[in-house]
């Protein structure tokens, strides 16, 4: 634990297309660390004490046996603007 009272946060998140994920978070206004980002990981920041590790599926794999969760297809994301639009069940 850090002696100065604060926590750093690290988040191992697999992801498919490294290149695309990054674009996609940078198009959120998100910025990298470049000293921790390769073409197997990226190193995103969310705030001083906060971290996104963006890792390729296969390198993702190296930190773990167990198995990759799988993406079932979800919903279109609600978004409060279209609450008109919302569905009324929560039942998808």
């Amino acid at each position: 634990m850090a002696t100065n009272g604060t926590r750093k946060l690290f988040i191992n998140v697999a992801v498919r297309e490294l290149k695309h994920s990054m674009e996609f978070f940078t198009k959120l206004g998100f910025e990298f660390n470049t000293k921790f980002t390769d073409d197997k990981a990226a190193c995103m920041i969310v705030n001083e004490d906060a971290y996104v590790m963006l890792l390729t599926e296969p390198f993702f794999k190296t930190f773990t046996r167990r198995d990759i969760a799988i993406r079932a297809p979800t919903p279109k994301a609600y978004s409060p603007g279209l609450a008109a639009a919302a569905p009324r069940s929560t039942n998808w």
